[in-house]
């Protein structure tokens, strides 16, 4: 998970703890505008953190997300499955149905930070803090979900819903995963049941 602590609807740090404090321990990386929180950071119970001032460069922020998926999921390849959406954080590769699936950097990103929350939604602040850094204007996200939607099969469309007034969550169409499917003995965020598994 990606989080921001300056979260313009409430305090990332207060959220952190309180995911803590249920038992959740999906890794989570940390984005901060001041080094000197790195103490924190770490006594809030996240894995690792990213200045914003290096978060431009989005190769930096995907291989720290994939050193945190290394150690939560505790397999050397960190990689995750959702319905017939194969991800490796670590190679950023990606494959529906065994298949390849070519994106430009950008959409990557999108899709990448997007699995990393589901089946949580991720606000439009999020979204444009990993894709557009500096920018505010929601259209920019619409385009990107629009894109990243036409990309792949018809029959797993749309690949990404809308949570109205919030931003977005990873859907993978009819044959997909959703919210509600049932969460295995894992625990919060642990891999879900028959749709979702982490190898």
């Amino acid at each position: 998970m990606l989080l921001d602590l300056g979260l313009p609807d409430g305090d990332g740090a207060q959220l952190l703890e309180l995911k803590r404090a249920r038992g959740d321990r999906r890794g989570v990386v940390v984005l901060t505008g001041n080094r000197s929180e790195e103490k924190r950071i770490f006594e809030l119970g996240a894995d690792d953190f990213v200045l914003k001032a290096d978060h431009a460069d989005n190769e930096v922020l995907w291989l720290r997300l994939g050193c945190v998926a290394r150690r939560t999921v505790g397999q050397s390849r960190g990689e995750v499955v959702i319905g017939a959406l194969r991800c490796n954080v670590n190679t950023q590769e990606l494959h529906i149905d065994s298949e390849p699936l070519e994106l430009r950097r950008l959409l990557r990103d999108l899709l990448f930070l997007l699995v990393a929350h589901h089946p949580a939604p991720v606000s439009f602040e999020q979204i444009l803090a990993c894709c557009h850094p500096g920018y505010s204007d929601r259209r920019l996200v619409y385009r990107d979900v629009n894109q990243l939607n036409l990309v792949v099969p018809m029959r797993y469309r749309p690949l990404v819903t809308a949570v109205s007034g919030f931003g977005y969550r990873f859907a993978l169409g009819p044959l997909g995963p959703r919210a509600t499917d049932p969460v295995c003995s894992a625990g919060p965020g642990g891999p879900r049941a028959c749709r979702r598994s982490v190898r």
